[in-house]
């Protein structure tokens, strides 16, 4: 590792740690926990941005569970299987869970007092210690990898007086907190334009004339399926995860190789305009094809619309209506995972009615993308700031006056 100031410690993660402990990966329902009821956590509710409860499935009702894995205030949450972009990945539970327990796949580190658990979660999530995670990470393939405990209580640490890392956990948060006040206004102006949307659409259904998705599309592009190989950089991936209720978020940041493009794009290439679709999990999210080279993971189909027939904005917002995502959600299949046929996607039915109408909605629509877009930007850049000062932080190369 790099030098240190002098009165940094370097050690390895097990001398730091009071406690780690992994759950079990029992049989579950295929809804969250109910009240009172025990949940297991899935492993998407580690996130790089955040843990995220919600995340979890009802545990049967015959499921012993052992007290000391449920989540608690301060447990620093890392993945420890699954695909190996996956494993790794580090959240910090900001406050106790009742009823959540930690499955098989994931482990919970509770630190010793000379520790900040937040300053620790930050540290676990800088390249120099997820580099040391991927030269031990084992699996029989990409898709099915794990870390065992042994090897990650032995990666090196860096370890600051306390009142430092305290002040340096309290200004990344300060950031993270930001961040998050742009999610909430990205979602607060989508949620009112949703509905102020969803009224004028509803009012053309009863007056237009109608049409049917098949019946307004040049080309179908269908990606679900097999993923594709991830790296660390070249073409940016829209994947279901980037694939919001109207626009598109690039976190999580994903990209194949650029001499991979031609061959895994061979359904065709989207162009802007184009309307992607989520069909599992989550089912149903839209958004404009961005004006950028990028790829399209699973989970994902993309529509190219009769440009004379339709406005592909308008397309969009009839999309996001709650008649058409109960068209959508009414002939889901799967036992575990909603998802939709393509068949049963061209089928839905949406109003037609005259293209100047079309784009006078068409534009009402795209005001809200772009201040979407505007606040994303800020979003984004608020995390590329962040990125920034942790290096530095995390690393020593600057200080803090405590």
């Amino acid at each position: 590792m790099s030098d240190y100031p002098s009165e940094w410690r370097v050690t390895d993660l097990g001398a730091v740690v009071a406690e780690i402990v992994a759950g079990q990966s029992p049989n579950r329902m295929e809804h969250p926990a109910r009240n009172g009821k025990k949940g297991i956590l899935k492993t998407t509710a580690i996130q790089w941005n955040g843990f995220s409860p919600l995340e979890n499935l009802e545990a049967l009702p015959d499921f012993t569970a052992n007290s000391n894995t449920i989540v608690r205030k301060n447990d620093i949450l890392i993945t420890k299987a699954g695909p190996s972009h996956r494993v790794g990945v580090v959240a910090l539970s900001n406050e106790d869970t009742e009823t959540l327990h930690v499955s098989g796949k994931m482990a919970a580190i509770r630190t010793s007092e000379e520790v900040d658990p937040k300053f620790l979660a930050y540290q676990m999530s800088q390249d120099a210690f997820q580099m040391q995670l991927r030269s031990d990470i084992t699996g029989m393939a990409l898709s099915q990898t794990n870390i065992t405990h042994d090897n990650l209580l032995a990666k090196s640490i860096v370890v600051p007086p306390l009142p430092e890392q305290k002040k340096i956990a309290e200004i990344l948060s300060g950031i993270d907190k930001a961040i998050d006040n742009q999610q909430n206004e990205i979602e607060k102006v989508s949620t009112i334009h949703r509905i102020t949307c969803q009224e004028k659409i509803g009012e053309l259904s009863q007056k237009s004339a109608t049409t049917t998705i098949g019946s307004i599309s040049n080309k179908i592009m269908d990606y679900r399926g097999k993923s594709p190989p991830k790296k660390d950089k070249g073409v940016p991936l829209i994947t279901a995860k980037n694939i919001r209720k109207g626009f598109i978020d690039m976190n999580p940041a994903e990209f194949i190789q650029e001499d991979l493009y031609e061959e895994w794009m061979a359904k065709g290439v989207p162009v802007p305009g184009d309307i992607l679709i989520t069909t599992e999990a989550p089912l149903g999210n839209v958004a404009i094809a961005p004006p950028i080279k990028f790829a399209i993971g699973q989970r994902v189909i993309c529509i190219s619309p009769n440009r004379a027939r339709i406005v592909p904005e308008f397309l969009l917002a009839c999309m996001k209506t709650d008649d058409f995502q109960k068209q959508l959600t009414a002939s889901s299949t799967g036992s575990t995972v909603s998802g939709v046929r393509q068949g049963v996607l061209l089928d839905c039915k949406i109003p037609l009615p005259d293209i100047e109408l079309q784009i006078k909605i068409g534009n009402l629509d795209l005001c809200a993308i772009e201040m979407i877009s505007i606040l994303t930007l800020k979003k984004a850049k608020l995390s590329i700031l962040k990125q920034s000062i942790a290096s530095d932080l995390l690393s020593g190369r600057k200080r803090v006056s405590v």
